[in-house]
């Protein structure tokens, strides 16, 4: 697969998604992915795991017999390069930037939208941390966030979006 065509089907945001669950599942089916992303209709869902799978992306590592259908479990393809060199990975967060600016965007707009009730932020934190440190940070925030991504729907629990980027700092 051309490197421009691997990047136009990862840079659609719900295929981010599915790729991002299935980074930290491992192994999935549709429904699987549907019942995590309950704010994705079903027909959506499908269409998008199909043109994961048919793009190389998705892997089927096993498929079972189902109430007379075949379902498919699915899996990432191993080795899954997101952009070969620079240019290509600053495309790719480029990409993932713009796309987190437009759903703020149109959060924004909606004029409905309510910034203290949502508990809508936006920060940046500068930490002087050691490569030991941050890989601590790092393991204790990673723990927190599975844990918050295992909650099912329960009436009370609606969607959130968080977004994090790590860099280093310019020397101030």
């Amino acid at each position: 697969m051309e490197q421009n065509d691997f990047m136009r089907l990862v840079m659609n945001p719900i295929r981010m998604r599915i790729i991002q669950f299935l980074l930290l599942a491992g192994e999935a089916t549709t429904a699987q992915i549907g019942n995590e992303l309950t704010d994705i209709p079903s027909a959506t869902l499908y269409r998008q795991v199909k043109a994961l799978e048919e793009g190389g992306i998705l892997l089927v590592a096993q498929k079972r017999r189902v109430r007379g259908a075949v379902e498919k479990l699915y899996r990432l393809q191993e080795n899954l390069s997101l952009g070969a060199d620079k240019k290509e990975q600053a495309g790719l967060i480029t990409s993932g930037l713009m796309s987190v600016a437009g759903q703020f965007t149109r959060y924004l707009s909606d004029p409905s939208s309510d910034l203290q009730r949502d508990g809508y932020f936006f920060t940046t934190s500068t930490l002087l941390l050691s490569d030991r440190e941050f890989e601590i940070f790092l393991q204790a925030l990673g723990t927190i966030l599975q844990e918050a991504l295992e909650h099912k729907p329960d009436g009370e629990r609606k969607p959130r979006r968080i977004t994090m980027i790590s860099s280093p700092c310019e020397e101030e």
